[in-house]
C-alpha cells in the first residue's frame, strides 16, 4: 500500500460512508456476488470488513490494524498482511477479492503475482476498481486531491487493468459494471450490466494461468 496509510487516519470516515451512500454498496456488492463463484474466498485490503461479511470470505488481510479491528468485530477471521506479500501459503484459496484496492497499490504487478501463487489450479481473482475513463471516474480522479482517501491514487482505465491482469498470468476475463450516476443522484437501486465504459464501479473476474 502508499505510504502514510488514510485508512488509518480516517477509519470513522470510511465507515460513514456507507451509512450515507447504502445504495451504492448494494450495487457495488451485487456487482460482486455476480461474478463471484462458490468456494474458499480471500480479500485482500478487508478493510473493515463491509464486503467480506456478506461475500462470506474466508478470509481477510489487510495492512491498517484499525481497519482489522473492526472486520473481526464483525466476525472475519484476519491476518494483518500487504498485497504485495501475503501471509497465506500458496494455492490456498479458490478466490481472491481485490476491491477498490489497486489504485493505492505501489507494485501491483507484485500483488498480481501474490495472487496467482495463494490461488489454487483453476482458481480466480476478481478485481473490482473505479474506471478512470467512466464520467463519474473521471471527476473523481479530478476530485482526488479533496478526498482523505484518493490522494495518492492511481486510476485506471479498463484497458490497463486488463493488460495488468494479462500480464499478471491470468486469462478468461469477464466484466461487469454498476454505479452509473454521480452518487448524491442515486435514490434507487442502480443496476449490474455486463461489460465496462459506463458505469464506474467495475468488476473483472480473471482465471489463474
Amino acid at each position: 500500500m502508499l505510504s502514510d496509510n488514510p485508512f488509518a487516519v480516517y477509519t470513522e470516515e470510511y465507515e460513514e460512508w456507507f451509512d450515507k451512500y447504502p445504495l451504492v454498496f448494494q450495487a457495488e456488492l451485487r456487482a460482486v456476488k455476480a461474478l463471484m463463484p462458490a468456494g474458499s474466498a480471500l480479500e485482500v485490503g478487508v478493510g473493515s470488513g463491509r464486503f467480506a461479511v456478506p461475500l462470506k470470505v474466508a478470509m481477510g488481510v489487510d495492512p491498517c490494524p484499525e481497519m482489522l479491528t473492526l472486520a473481526r468485530n464483525r466476525g472475519v477471521r484476519t491476518a494483518l498482511g500487504r498485497a504485495e506479500a501475503l501471509p497465506v501459503a500458496a494455492s490456498r484459496f479458490d478466490c481472491l477479492l481485490l476491491i477498490t484496492v489497486l489504485c493505492f497499490l505501489a507494485e501491483p504487478e507484485q500483488a498480481l503475482s501474490e495472487a496467482r501463487r495463494v490461488l489454487r489450479p483453476g482458481g480466480c481473482l476478481l478485481l473490482a476498481f473505479i474506471d478512470r475513463h467512466t464520467p463519474l471516474g473521471r471527476e473523481t480522479h479530478r476530485q482526488r486531491q479533496k478526498s482523505s482517501f484518493y490522494r495518492q491514487a492511481h486510476f485506471y482505465s479498463a484497458d490497463e487493468v486488463l493488460a495488468l491482469l494479462g500480464g499478471g498470468g491470468f486469462k478468461d476475463f469477464s466484466c461487469c459494471q454498476t454505479v452509473f450516476r454521480p452518487l448524491a443522484e442515486i435514490d434507487a437501486g442502480e443496476e449490474v450490466r455486463p461489460g465496462c465504459g459506463q458505469g464506474a464501479f467495475v468488476v473483472v473476474r480473471a482465471n489463474r494461468e
